[in-house]
């Protein structure tokens, strides 16, 4: 794995978008972060782009045209996708709607939030796992 990272994010809200980007350039400054603003967009950019996989993924679960549930399930389904880690980030943390993300291939779950520290910490935790 080089040290470039590439994280794609999927999530409809540009200011979650703007946030996730300058948290986890704090994180670590040799990340580059991908977007996509819902789950068909980001399947549409995954299948059609060759050189575009990433080597995490985090996706909001409320979507328009196809949620995150939705497109975990899809993610999963393609041998070209179905190893990256991929994390619910999300402001939902129902236990029942998390028990399915997992049980529908998710690796885990981050929080959204307004606090940059404690989400800093996950994203250098999540990355750090990545690198060993």
């Amino acid at each position: 794995m080089s040290e470039d990272l590439i994280t794609l994010l999927i999530d409809d809200d540009r200011d979650d978008r703007d946030f996730f980007s300058m948290v986890m350039k704090a994180a670590d400054p040799y990340i580059r972060c991908r977007f996509a603003s819902d789950g068909v967009q980001a399947l549409r950019q995954l299948n059609e782009d060759t050189e575009m996989v990433p080597d995490i993924i985090f996706m909001d679960i409320n979507m328009p045209k196809m949620n995150g549930m939705e497109c975990l399930k899809e993610l999963k389904k393609s041998p070209k996708l179905q190893n990256i880690p991929t994390y619910i980030y999300s402001t939902s943390s129902e236990a029942f709607m998390l028990e399915l993300c997992y049980r529908l291939g998710a690796n885990g779950f981050v929080k959204k939030g307004t606090e940059s520290h404690p989400l800093k910490e996950r994203f250098r935790e999540l990355i750090h796992q990545l690198k060993q």
